[in-house]
């Protein structure tokens, strides 16, 4: 696994993902613990809250598949996102999502799709994202979970430069 020269990845949660996604994945959140200068927790959730650590610390956690605390959701199955207008079909493990119950929901900010869906919530530095989007099998699988995971990242970048935040 890489490490970031200033800053650490970690990885807790349910399972490990494999090799060739942590290769993919450290590379992006080296760069983005680096622009933050934070530490970096990636937690593989798949919607079991008995997974996310107790008390939150100052560092930045990526939440596969969860929202926050306070936001209760449905489970379903969603198809497709579209991301820079291309229509992303889902591999079959990438399908399970968390719909937030309501819709609107206070203390978060969105990220969505091309299409409005709603991707991932935002906690300050804190990353909800709804879906189980690095789960891949094979090639083809690993390139959309990349595409979701570089979509919500950048966005969330975005995001944080719109209100000046800065670790």
């Amino acid at each position: 696994m890489v490490t970031a020269q200033k800053n650490s990845i970690s990885y807790i949660g349910e399972d490990s993902l494999p090799i060739r996604t942590l290769e993919i994945l450290d590379k992006r959140l080296v760069s983005l613990s680096d622009y933050l200068d934070s530490d970096i927790v990636w937690v593989t959730c798949h919607a079991d809250r008995a997974k996310v650590p107790k008390k939150l610390d100052e560092r930045m956690h990526i939440f596969s598949m969860m929202t926050p605390p306070w936001v209760e959701f449905k489970r379903i199955r969603l198809k497709e996102y579209t991301i820079d207008n291309v229509v992303y079909e889902l591999p079959p493990g990438q399908m399970d999502y968390l719909e937030p119950i309501p819709e609107n929901i206070h203390g978060c900010d969105g990220i969505y799709s091309d299409a409005g869906r709603l991707m991932a919530l935002m906690v300050g530095y804190n990353i909800y994202i709804l879906n189980d989007c690095l789960h891949s099998s094979n090639e083809e699988a690993l390139e959309i979970a990349i595409k979701v995971f570089e979509h919500i990242i950048d966005e969330a970048v975005n995001l944080w430069k719109e209100v000046d935040i800065k670790v």
